[in-house]
């Protein structure tokens, strides 16, 4: 049985950006099972004591059909300074509980922090986040072809605080700049990468 995750930041013992989350874990949901009942996701997290006085948190929610399982992580950001080029046709329209499409390329992370997916020549994610890149002037630009449309992605652009391009692998490095960005990774909090560490 197809099994999915839906990863929320809870800050301050407030979940984060829960209406894009909903949409994305009702349209999942309606896509893989039929005979579906409506699960609010507010109703549904309910923060403990103990992690509401944490300043954030990782909210993991493992679902199929119904929520199976609700957990609550201390968060730690991973330190990523360096990414791989991967050439692979990986499609993952769905945010799987399974990640061993990720997890292939990450075996050898000794000279890569992470990896930044190519598919047919156009940039995608890492492994966990969308990317977004940033321009001399300034301005920060996600790529169209991304694996996964990701709910601070789509925050961002619905805001209009990223724009949307298509960017190829020559492209990368007309950049200055790449940032890691996903549910937990707001712009502000995020180290920028180089693009000379991208390789």
């Amino acid at each position: 049985m197809c099994r999915f995750i839906e990863t929320i930041k809870i800050k301050e013992g407030v979940p984060r950006l829960l209406e894009y989350h909903q949409a994305r874990f009702d349209k999942t949901r309606r896509d893989f099972f039929l005979d579906i009942k409506d699960i609010v996701l507010r109703k549904a997290i309910k923060v403990p004591l103990e992690m509401s006085r944490e300043n954030v948190v990782k909210c993991r929610v493992i679902y199929g059909k119904e929520i199976e399982h609700i957990e609550f992580i201390k968060y730690i950001p991973a330190s990523i300074k360096s990414l791989k080029l991967i050439h692979d046709d990986i499609s993952y329209a769905y945010k799987f509980l399974d990640r061993s499409l990720f997890e292939n390329h990450l075996h050898d992370k000794v000279s890569f922090d992470d990896i930044l997916i190519i598919r047919n020549g156009l940039v995608t994610d890492t492994s966990f986040s969308n990317v977004i890149f940033r321009r001399e002037t300034g301005d920060w630009i996600t790529p169209q072809s991304t694996l996964l449309e990701g709910v601070k992605r789509q925050y961002l652009l619905d805001n209009k605080l990223i724009r949307m391009e298509k960017i190829t692998v020559r492209d990368i490095h007309t950049f200055k700049a790449i940032k890691l960005i996903n549910a937990m990774l707001d712009i502000e909090d995020t180290m920028e990468i180089s693009t000379s560490r991208v390789a």
